[in-house]
């Protein structure tokens, strides 16, 4: 009779240890269908979390993850512990348990002060943290702690979620990146156009220009017309980067070209290409812009500076600086003031204009280029051919920084009219 119940017994044990290993295989296939289902990390966490607690009937579980793409550790699933004030001790409780590699007993981290929790399981890529699992013991019948073969499907099963939620994230930053080039690709084709290629060829004036593209494209923008014996000149940096400031830039180009068109003066031009600005805008974005007109015959310029980098005119090795103008543009609904300035570039002299990516460019000593700089090499440089001076700076450019990127987009433009 003793035979028999202690064979009913093993039996009854076999059966029971069978049903609980097809849990957790039916467990498992539920998880990582709902992974090839591409099931968001909330769905995958909760699904974790009634494993666990439901099926494997443990007492207290906790997970920490960093699932978001700022990397912030969260608890992102919890039953059957109550923290009070739980965010505040998250960094905390981590630091606790970032000195954990194995599966390790809760009691060898007193620091930790997690009441009722017997195990912490990590999941690591390499060096890096991808989670940790703080549970409890079991709440079936027998109350007991956690035995090996538990353990070992508690921590596969934590290795599956934990993984399949870095993937995700690791699969946007990829997205994202592909997305993020091509709109630079296309950023960049789109500031290809509206830079202009060639320059006009005159004889009583020279000019020449340099555009050195930022790897993420800034809204840099210079533009030329020819028109009556004069030539209108401009140059801006539209704030922002990416493909938004370059349709602006086309935006403003287009502006630009329709409003040179007219006969109204360049503070009319100012007036209505801010408001234009403004209106697709909305405000949320501004323009620093020069423009001016260059009498081909005598030389004399007008122009409005609109919160620009004043550009440098050089008369017999001295600088002047032109300044007058108006505040930027897309600030206002209505540029507040604008005042029209006026220079005479007599012959031999060179006007120089720019963008801030210049002046802003950065050593290796995160030393920065500066106005001083520029003006001194403008002065010491302005016997040079224009080609040779244009040259020269970019040389000057390329020394200073050295390894370092470039900040910003650099764009520079020289007039000069010829001595003879």
């Amino acid at each position: 009779m003793g035979n028999r119940n202690e064979t009913s017994d093993i039996k009854s044990e076999i059966q029971k240890e069978l049903g609980a290993k097809k849990l957790e295989i039916k467990s498992l296939l539920e998880l990582t269908m709902a992974i090839n289902n591409n099931k968001p990390a909330e769905d995958l966490f909760r699904i974790y979390q009634f494993i666990l607690f439901a099926q494997q009937k443990l007492s207290k579980l906790l997970l920490f993850a960093h699932p978001g793409e700022d990397d912030q550790w969260q608890l992102v699933c919890r039953h059957g512990l109550v923290i009070d004030d739980i965010d505040a001790k998250i960094e905390s409780i981590i630091d606790e348990l970032v000195k954990v590699r194995e599966v390790t007993d809760a009691e060898q981290l007193p620091n930790l002060k997690l009441k009722g929790c017997e195990v912490v399981i990590p999941v690591y890529h390499k060096e890096s943290p991808l989670a940790f699992a703080v549970v409890g013991k079991r709440t079936d019948e027998k109350n007991t702690g956690l035995n090996s073969d538990e353990i070992y499907f508690i921590q596969t099963i934590t290795n599956i979620i934990a993984v399949a939620v870095e993937n995700k994230k690791l699969f946007k930053k990829q997205l994202f990146q592909a997305r993020f080039k091509r709109e630079m690709e296309l950023a960049a084709e789109i500031q290809k156009m509206l830079i202009p290629s060639d320059l006009p060829q005159l004889k009583n004036m020279l000019m020449s220009a340099l555009y050195l593209p930022h790897s993420e494209v800034g809204g840099d923008y210079y533009d030329i017309i020819e028109k009556n014996g004069h030539l209108m000149v401009c140059i801006g940096d539209i704030s922002g980067k990416g493909i938004s400031a370059a349709m602006l830039m086309s935006n403003v180009q287009a502006n630009f070209r329709a409003l040179a068109r007219e006969d109204i003066g360049l503070v009319e031009m100012i007036k209505r290409l801010n408001k234009r600005f403004v209106k697709i805008t909305n405000g949320e974005r501004f323009i620093t812009f020069f423009v001016a007109t260059i009498d081909l015959e005598s030389g004399e310029i007008e122009y409005v500076n609109a919160g620009h980098n004043p550009p440098l005119l050089i008369q017999d090795h001295k600088l002047k600086l032109l300044e007058t103008g108006s505040t930027i543009l897309g600030a206002f609904d209505d540029v507040p003031e604008i005042m029209l300035g006026k220079e005479n570039l007599k012959k031999g002299d060179m006007l120089f204009l720019y963008t801030d990516g210049l002046i802003d460019l950065e050593s290796e000593n995160d030393e920065r280029y500066g106005e001083e700089r520029l003006n001194d090499f403008l002065i010491d440089h302005c016997e040079l051919e224009l080609e040779d001076l244009v040259e020269r700076l970019k040389s000057e450019l390329i020394k200073f920084k050295k390894d370092k990127d470039f900040y910003d987009d650099i764009s520079y433009f020289a007039f000069k009219r010829p001595a003879g």
